[in-house]
This record gives C-alpha cells, sequence and structure tokens, in this order.
C-alpha cells in the first residue's frame, strides 16, 4: 500500500469510535481468556439488573413502537417516498429476503425454538400462578415470544430505525451509521460531534453483544445436526 494511500485510509478512520469500541472488545475477550466464570457472572448479573429495572419498560416501548408504525403505514405519511426515488431499486420479493435474512439471521433460527421453551419452564413473571412445565404455561411461552420475535420486533426496524436513517441519509446528507438514528433531535451536529463518535463505539459494542452469542449457538447447532447426521 503506497504512503498516499495508507494516509488516505487513516483519515477516514474514526480513531473514536475504533479506540472505544475496539479496546472494551478487545478487554472484554482478555479478561475472558483469564477468568471465564468472572465474566459469566459480570454478564449474568448485568442482564439480571436490565431485566429487573428495565424489562417492563422496554415491552411498553416495543407496543408503542408497533402502534407508531400501524399508524404510519395506514396513514397518509404511508404513502412517502424514501430514498431520493421515482421506483424502488430492487424488487419486493428480494428486499423482503434480505430484510428477513439479516433481521433474523443466527438469533432467530436459535431463539425461535429455544424461547418458547424457555418461557415453558420458566413462566415469566407477568403470568404469576401459572405452573410451569404445565399445559397452561404453553400459551404465555408462545405470548411473550411472539413479543420478541413478532411484530413488535420487526416495528422497532421499520417504524424508527429504517425510517429515519433513509431519511437523514438520502434527504439530508448524513451518513450511514448509527449516530444517524438521533438526527431528530440533536440534528446534523452529530455527523462531526465526538459525542456521535461515541454513539457510534457504544452501539458497535451492542451489535458485538448482540450478535456474536447467536453465531455462537448457531455453530452448536450446526455441528450437533452434523453430528447427528453423520456421527
Amino acid at each position: 500500500m503506497s504512503n498516499n494511500s495508507w494516509q488516505d485510509v487513516k483519515e477516514r478512520i474514526d480513531w473514536t469510535v475504533l479506540t472505544i469500541s475496539g479496546g472494551l472488545l478487545t478487554m472484554f475477550v482478555l479478561v475472558a481468556f483469564i477468568n471465564v466464570d468472572a465474566v459469566a457472572q459480570f454478564v449474568s448479573s448485568g442482564f439480571n439488573f436490565s431485566v429487573n429495572y428495565f424489562g417492563a419498560y422496554w415491552q411498553i416501548l416495543l407496543l408503542a413502537t408497533f402502534f407508531v408504525g400501524v399508524f404510519l403505514a395506514i396513514s397518509k405519511y404511508g404513502k412517502v417516498k424514501l430514498g431520493n426515488r421515482n421506483t424502488p431499486e430492487m424488487s419486493g420479493f428480494k428486499w423482503t429476503s434480505i430484510i428477513v435474512v439479516s433481521g433474523l439471521g443466527a438469533g432467530g433460527v436459535f431463539w425461535a425454538a429455544a424461547e418458547p421453551i424457555y418461557y415453558f419452564m420458566e413462566v415469566p413473571p407477568m403470568y404469576s400462578g401459572i405452573e410451569a412445565e404445565t399445559a397452561d404455561a404453553i400459551a404465555p411461552a408462545l405470548a411473550q415470544s411472539y413479543m420478541s420475535w413478532g411484530f413488535t420486533a420487526w416495528a422497532l426496524y421499520g417504524a424508527v430505525s429504517a425510517l429515519i436513517i433513509m431519511y437523514a441519509h438520502y434527504n439530508k446528507g448524513m451518513s450511514l451509521k448509527p449516530r444517524t438514528m438521533l438526527y431528530p433531535i440533536f440534528g446534523s451536529k452529530l455527523e462531526t460531534s465526538r459525542w456521535g463518535s461515541v454513539i457510534d463505539a457504544f452501539c458497535i459494542i451492542a451489535a458485538a453483544a448482540g450478535t456474536i452469542g447467536p453465531i455462537g449457538f448457531l455453530g452448536l447447532q450446526v455441528s450437533y445436526g452434523l453430528n447427528e447426521l453423520y456421527g
């Protein structure tokens, strides 16, 4: 690589994003190698804290986002064209295929079956009084799973993230970065702001935390399936 090319690469790198996200992820991996039990306990404690203090808020947010999506779809705003194009770039089938495959991915392959079983064995708190692993626990298990993988989950993609990013990118010239989702609140100043880089960094960490685990589960599923088929 020539000096000019390397200089161009260095100028395009957001060093704040790279330092924060890369540093924290590297530190997490190193600590896991040193003491995996402590890391597992930390992750478990963080998960329990999030569920106990923010679980109800997330449920309400999911429902609110779903109703916003329904309103946008049936109102006059549902006819607004985004992307500065008169005709779609790809067919409806191709677009739907991309959304389903990339949106669900390994997470859906694993949790689509594992989550109903988990809630069947551990009934969600809002269904108190129902005994786990009984016929009565089937409906609550499926209901909670649909909350995670049904219309509400897709509303998060379509009613908030996708619409904001499309409008900010194609109509306002913002970059395709996580910070762009906060354009309605902070405007275009986030594009060059250091806080925008911090937002991107923590979004990368969140994305890694949400995808690395399911990909690992998918690897276990594939290996188990191959072992069952071929020994």
